[in-house]
């Protein structure tokens, strides 16, 4: 109620973790719902849905009504936002009629209010008000402050939806002050959105417009981008759980098999040995010149595989430099001068007052917006500063959700002891190799799942990238500049790159890098 999403999700996804644990149903049916009761005010609809599924399978399992109730209203207004009105609309009346049956008149009338606005019905808002009075009248003589507070919300809300602004403006002052008194973030939120509406109904648009951004600053402050990204980061690391037990056990088995082979190459060793030596005994001097041959040819080699690999070394270290200098151009030199074009804009305002409600201003407005943004990105993309500024596992996962959130892709960063990776030169490359493959796989696989896995290991760090999409034929594959690029940096840091791919069924790309490396 507070806003403080980041540390009420925390907290509930490990409780969940617990309750799966002691196999407890009623308190994972309880959790559920409490999850996706905070995704919704977040108003993050794919995630209420998956988690009020959940909560609604375990309710009729048991027979809860109450949690039935609460979670079909939150898959209603998910699927009103998401995808299908019909769909919605129906588990909302449901969730209605069990509210009413339970004798819930705010739940009852807040549901009400949903219909009422979806389909305009003069007779929601009717019965709505109607319910909202018999709770005001269950809670004169009670303590029960922020349940006066909700429905109080919920009626001034309908008032405006009457048309009854002067009316709504009373009850949204009390709830302004009331929730500040409780420190209620979420609902004086609420209280600042309706006062907005209520006053500019009412003509006074000055008041309006403080009131707005006053909701503004709220918003963004208890669902800020770092509390999101955080809060994903715990989901992910609760549902990957089962996914590294899955690789522990993996890589016992791999052990196994390891230790076994070693003993049968110490037995063929045994036997090449005695070989050796039996023509050691006959050629000695045979061997000695071929062995000299051989390592002057080894030498040889080695020097030309320090060149290249010096070569290659200032190729990529000229090659981030130019993507540094670019960028900051693009930053300091376009991004300050469309900044500079959109005060410009903006002020025109202040000159010509009705010119904002022009067809061609507001156009204007939102080009010099999407130009300000694709600078932007563009700038972020050839210059990775939260390498630097926020760490290598903040900086993937800002890449991907960054990209899921352009391309409409579902991509999944799970990183495992990414602590462990140290060099600069390492870390470049890793985030320069997932930027290509993400690129590549927007370019061609028409994929719309992908799985960015990092893992790191005391002796080498694996990352792997894995797509849904139409995949390609290996043998008839011409590898493009982008996946020449990775050869190259893999290559330079002593590494292997490997790709799997069957028509119709996706791709898979592994990188392996070790993390005892000269090159690092």
């Amino acid at each position: 109620e507070r806003g403080d999403f980041a540390e009420a999700q925390g907290r509930l996804m490990e409780a969940i973790g617990l309750a799966e644990a002691a196999n407890d149903p009623f308190a994972l049916l309880d959790l559920y719902t409490s999850i996706a009761t905070v995704f919704a005010k977040q108003k993050r609809w794919e995630k209420v849905r998956f988690y009020a599924h959940r909560g609604l399978r375990l309710a009729e399992e048991r027979g809860v009504q109450f949690n039935q109730a609460q979670n079909k209203e939150l898959l209603g207004e998910s699927h009103l936002h998401l995808d299908s009105i019909s769909t919605g609309l129906d588990y909302l009346r449901t969730a209605f009629d069990q509210y009413k049956a339970l004798k819930l008149p705010i739940l009852a009338a807040r549901v009400l209010l949903l219909l009422s606005k979806e389909q305009t019905d003069k007779g929601y808002l009717q019965a709505a008000r109607a319910y909202l009075r018999d709770a005001f009248r269950v809670r004169e003589n009670t303590a029960d402050r922020l349940g006066s507070l909700q429905a109080m919300l919920l009626l001034a809300e309908l008032e405006l939806l009457e048309g009854n602004s002067k009316y709504a403006l009373s009850l949204l002052q009390q709830c302004e002050a009331e929730s500040m008194q409780m420190g209620a973030q979420n609902h004086l939120q609420r209280s600042h959105e309706l006062l907005a509406k209520a006053y500019q109904k009412e003509g006074n648009y000055e008041t309006a417009l403080y009131h707005f951004k006053v909701y503004t600053a709220i918003k963004y402050s208890i669902q800020s981008v770092e509390i999101a990204r955080e809060v994903e980061q715990l989901e992910i690391q609760f549902q990957t759980a089962e996914t590294k037990k899955q690789l522990a056990e993996q890589q016992a088995t791999n052990a196994q098999q390891t230790n076994k082979l070693q003993a049968q190459n110490f037995q063929l060793l045994l036997l090449i040995v005695g070989i050796a030596l039996a023509v050691l005994l006959a050629g000695f001097l045979q061997f000695r010149n071929t062995k000299n041959k051989q390592l002057l040819a080894q030498r040889i080699q080695v020097m030309e595989k320090e060149q290249e690999a010096q070569q290659l070394k200032a190729l990529i270290a000229g090659e981030e430099k130019e993507r540094k200098r670019v960028a900051q151009e693009l930053h300091d030199g376009l991004g300050v001068l469309l900044a500079t074009v959109k005060m410009q804009i903006n002020g025109i305002q202040k000159v010509l007052p009705g010119v904002s409600n022009s067809n061609h201003y507001q156009k204007a407005e939102q080009l010099i917006d999407q130009a300000c943004r694709t600078v932007r990105e563009i700038s972020h993309d050839m210059l990775p500063y939260v390498l630097e500024e926020e760490g290598f596992d903040s900086a993937v996962q800002r890449l991907c959700t960054s990209v899921a959130n352009t391309h409409e892709l579902d991509i999944s960063f799970i990183p495992f002891e990414v602590e462990l990776i140290e060099g600069d030169a390492l870390k470049v490359s890793l985030y320069r190799s997932v930027q290509e493959l993400l690129k590549n796989i927007i370019k061609h696989a028409e994929a719309s799942e992908v799985i960015v896995q990092i893992i790191a290991e005391p002796e080498q760090v694996e990352l792997t990238v894995e797509d849904n999409g139409k995949g390609f034929d290996l043998a008839a594959k011409k590898d493009g500049i982008g996946l020449k690029n990775i050869q190259s940096r893999v290559e330079y840091l002593n590494g292997q790159f490997e790709m799997e791919s069957t028509i119709g069924q996706g791709s898979t790309f592994t990188i392996r890098i070790p993390l005892e490396n000269d090159a690092l």
